[in-house]
C-alpha cells in the first residue's frame, strides 16, 4: 500500500478542502505552510488531482486572509496554475 502513495493524493486534497471549508474563519498556520507546495506544477500534471486541488484552492481563497498571497511568487504560482487549467482541454471545466 505504501508503494503507491500518489494514488491517494486526490483523497487527501478532498479531505483537506473539506476540513478547511468547515472552519468558521481564517486559515490556520499549518495550512498556510502547505499552500506554496500546492502550486507545484508536478501536482497538477495528474487529472485525478486537478478537481480536488481546485476545490482546495477555492477553500483557501474563500477562507483566506492576507497571507494567502503573502509574496509575489505565490501569486505567480496561482496564475501559472490557472493558465495550465485553461490551456488543458481535459481540465478546462476546472478553471
Amino acid at each position: 500500500m505504501c508503494a503507491r502513495p500518489a494514488e491517494f493524493q486526490p483523497y487527501v486534497f478532498q479531505l483537506l478542502s473539506l476540513l478547511l471549508e468547515m472552519r468558521p474563519t481564517g486559515v490556520p498556520a499549518p495550512y498556510m505552510e502547505l499552500f506554496p507546495h500546492l502550486l507545484a506544477p508536478a501536482l497538477w500534471e495528474s487529472k485525478a488531482n486537478s478537481t480536488p486541488l481546485v476545490r482546495l484552492l477555492q477553500a483557501f481563497l474563500a477562507k483566506g486572509n492576507d497571507g494567502v498571497f503573502a509574496n509575489d511568487s505565490q501569486l505567480e504560482g496561482m496564475l501559472g496554475v490557472y493558465q495550465k487549467l485553461i490551456s488543458s482541454k481535459v481540465c478546462y471545466e476546472c478553471a
